[in-house]
């Protein structure tokens, strides 16, 4: 990844981690579902997007900050 792509997966994650419009099960069924359709896809042999990567990487790194506090302020 270039430094702007990093730059955008920490900057969408961060947003995403922040919006309370999503519960913490939004984010894992989210993920989960990317994580089926690249099973899927793989299985099939069939080329695989990079906008999904990219959509799983920035709700994986969401995920992890809300998890650490970092989105909701509660560091430990």
């Amino acid at each position: 990844m270039t430094n702007g792509e990093t730059s955008d997966v920490a900057n969408l994650s961060s947003t995403l981690a922040l919006d309370t419009a999503y519960s913490d099960y939004d984010l894992w069924r989210a993920h989960k579902s990317l994580d089926d359709e690249l099973y899927k896809l793989e299985r099939e042999h069939r080329p695989i997007p990079i906008d999904v990567l990219y959509a799983r990487r920035i709700l994986s790194v969401a995920r992890t900050k809300r998890a650490e506090g970092h989105a909701t302020g509660r560091h430990s």
